[in-house]
């Protein structure tokens, strides 16, 4: 069954056929079939145009002897050309089923249900199991707010005589159901009269100012009255084709079947199948049985892939879990052993003899005050100086800007990782500009203390201050201008295993000029 996209009711004629709370279709085409008390069966295949619906074909099957609903209507199906997307709706058009328009307040489910089996004993004197019932949900609201509901109702037997004159339907029938009891929202607020069949006289549907159809028997219904000559099937928006050439007598037969394709290709037919009697499930169609077929099978698919991914991560863990107590239990005996000959005065040792070698002087406060002071040019001034341990932020402030100023902070051997956190300029054209950079021992390596500063030619650095550079005047002299050693006295004389110091050489100095040449002697 296609859904139609049509939705506004403005640009569709046809919406004065289905009433002005029934925007739209369910179905792109519908076949509706009647039969009658006296054997004759009519059908139209009714079709949706753009401007409403259209009669797509019409038939008729007679009263040939031995020829009965079950028969003739499986015929006029086929000669419909109806396939399997087209929606059925059958339905008899003797009087067997009665029906009361309710006001109900809104219910929903069993609670629906039970409240229409209680109203059900008001309008019925049989007993529950002997009667066949169903409702409808009509469109609309009730007077305070409540629901419209409409109550259909007869004997089991005259409904099982229904599914009996459907039989030869296999397959194809989407609903039974009586026409009176599709009106509304098709035809709403329009009276419709019923031809009687056989002995019976016709009666009239009259609509009460929109609150429920009211039954005349025996009424004749005037002009404007579907069903009712001298137009019997004229409606807005409803094209008639071939059975508009057909007389208005022999069309009147046909308004029961006309009546049920308007309601098939309304949104009111797969509601009402959960609300009326079921249809048989032998006579359902099969169009969508595929697709649930298909839904299950996916599902189920669904369901097995996600089971055994499931397993197979559960053994995964379980696995997973196993090797680690191995594990477990595979080093317990050796951590065991490691605690009953662990000495912790030898871990404290060994752990101080690691960290004593780890040189964690730092610069002083003062000491990078110093160094700022010296790396920073004449025309910059530091506003704001923040310090934390080795991190410092700097706010400086100057007239004129000059690109090596992050160099300048870069080549100090104290700091290290300049970083420019913001550059602006206010409107005094003064330029601010703030900085973060870490402070950093000047030259890396164990510190032992005295020994280490006294290596180094100065003397030791107090706690939390950086090692002092030595200057040139106090580094060590190099060996060819080192001064001459002094003899050894007899008291410093050096230990017989001492081995001898190398001779000083002297320095390098060029060598004498050469002596003048001597005078000649006289006489020579």
């Amino acid at each position: 069954m296609q859904v139609s996209a049509l939705t506004d009711t403005t640009q569709c004629p046809g919406s004065a056929i289905f009433g002005d709370l029934m925007p739209g279709f369910s179905a792109n085409s519908c076949v509706g079939l009647t039969w009658g008390p006296d054997g004759e069966c009519h059908g139209v295949r009714l079709r949706r145009t753009r401007g409403g619906c259209a009669v797509a074909a019409c038939r008729r099957a007679g009263r040939e002897a031995g020829t009965g609903p079950t028969a003739a209507l499986p015929r006029l199906l086929a000669e419909l050309g109806a396939d399997a997307s087209t929606a059925v709706v059958a339905g008899g058009t003797e009087r067997v089923f009665a029906s009361a328009d309710l006001n109900l307040p809104r219910l929903a489910g069993d609670q629906l249900r039970n409240a229409l089996a209680f109203e059900l004993r008001k309008h019925s004197p049989l007993p529950e199991n002997q009667i066949a019932w169903g409702y409808r949900r009509l469109p609309g609201e009730a007077a305070g707010g409540g629901q419209r509901v409409r109550l259909l109702y007869g004997r089991e037997t005259d409904w099982q005589r229904w599914i009996a004159s459907c039989g030869g339907l296999t397959g194809a029938v989407d609903l039974i159901l009586p026409p009176a009891a599709a009106l509304d929202p098709v035809l709403k607020g329009r009276p419709v009269w019923f031809a009687g069949g056989g002995d019976e006289a016709g009666y009239l549907l009259t609509d009460s100012d929109g609150q429920g159809r009211e039954w005349l028997a025996g009424a004749t219904g005037g002009e404007g009255t579907f069903g009712a000559l001298p137009e019997p099937l004229a409606a807005p928006g409803l094209d008639l084709g071939e059975l508009g050439r057909l007389p208005p007598v022999e069309q009147q037969g046909f308004a029961p079947a006309l009546l049920l394709a308007m309601y098939g290709l309304g949104d009111s037919l797969p509601a009402d199948q959960h609300t009326w009697l079921p249809t048989p499930i032998e006579l359902r169609p099969r169009r969508h049985r595929m697709g649930r077929h298909l839904a299950v099978f996916l599902a189920a698919y669904v369901l097995i892939v996600g089971a055994v991914l499931l397993t197979r991560a559960s053994l995964a863990a379980a696995a997973h879990l196993n090797r680690l107590a191995a594990e477990s239990r595979r080093i317990e005996p050796r951590i065991a052993e490691l605690e009953k000959d662990a000495d912790p005065g030898a871990f404290v040792e060994a752990l101080g003899t690691e960290i004593g070698g780890i040189d964690r002087t730092r610069p002083t406060m003062a000491a990078a005050l110093v160094e700022l002071t010296e790396r920073l040019r004449p025309e910059y001034w530091v506003s704001n100086f923040t310090w934390n341990e080795a991190k410092i932020e700097v706010e400086v402030r100057s007239e004129v800007d000059d690109v090596s100023f992050i160099a300048d902070l870069e080549a100090s051997p104290i700091f290290s990782e300049v970083v420019l956190l913001n550059k602006a300029v206010d409107p005094r054209k003064q330029l601010t500009i703030r900085v973060q950079m870490l402070t950093v021992a000047p030259f890396s390596g164990p510190s032992n203390g005295a020994a280490d500063a006294g290596a180094a030619g100065g003397p030791p650095a107090a706690v939390g201050e950086a090692p002092l550079t030595p200057s040139p005047a106090d580094a060590p002299m190099p060996a060819d201008e080192a001064a001459p050693a002094a003899p050894p006295t007899d008291g410093d004389a050096a230990p017989a295993d001492a081995s001898p110091e190398p001779p000083v050489e002297p320095p390098d100095t060029p060598p004498p000029p050469p002596p003048p040449p001597a005078a000649p002697e006289e006489g020579s």
